[in-house]
């Protein structure tokens, strides 16, 4: 079961507490965990990391990122926040175009949808090689099937509803789809008369 949250925009800032292992905010600025980075980039998403454990995984702008919240040292994962477009690649090579959100699928990978490029992206925290799991990256479409076959319109929120299935939502296509991982297929669960963006998803417990 999916709890679908309608949020609107706010300017947050955070200080002086710990984050629940799967807590996610959306653009929120790093100034609470002391990034000391000159940017102008603000963080629009982030959790505890599954792989450093004392860490945050975000996501800023254009580039997937690791902070440690003791020593406020960041450590760049894929991609550059200043440089937009689609490319696969390791570390910086790679290349997001707008990605929305990202979930951890254990310690060692993390999915990302990439909004703007259409198509979910995966990135590997062995080797921090971003490559494309499903949809056609820069194509947009309407499209259910295999992740080779399948096009998206604007990929952007994910929640686990089971173990080895997604769901998000695609903004533009109206719709929520599911992402099942031991069949490699998309579909759609809910079709809605309404444009889904700011959409966010919460599992029901």
């Amino acid at each position: 079961c999916l709890v679908v949250l309608q949020v609107g925009c706010a300017t947050v800032s955070f200080t002086g507490f710990s984050l629940p292992s799967r807590l996610t905010f959306g653009n929120v600025k790093p100034n609470w965990i002391g990034i000391t980075e000159n940017t102008a980039y603000g963080v629009f998403f982030m959790e505890m990391d599954l792989k450093v454990p004392g860490n945050v995984l975000y996501l800023e702008s254009n580039s997937l990122k690791t902070v440690d919240l003791d020593t406020k040292e960041t450590h760049l994962i894929a991609g550059k926040a200043d440089t937009r477009g689609y490319r696969e690649g390791i570390g910086e090579e790679a290349r997001f175009h707008a990605p929305f959100s990202f979930y951890q699928m254990n310690s060692s990978e993390v999915v990302i949808l990439d909004a703007e490029n259409r198509c979910i992206r995966k990135v590997s925290r062995l080797t921090n090689e971003t490559s494309i799991l499903a949809g056609w990256c820069t194509i947009p479409g309407d499209r259910d099937g295999s992740f080779s076959t399948a096009n998206f319109g604007h990929p952007e929120k994910v929640v686990e509803i089971s173990p080895n299935k997604l769901a998000f939502t695609d903004s533009t296509s109206f719709c929520i789809r599911e992402l099942d991982f031991d069949q490699e297929k998309t579909s759609a669960l809910l079709r809605l008369d309404i444009l889904l963006f700011g959409l966010t998803l919460w599992p029901h417990t």
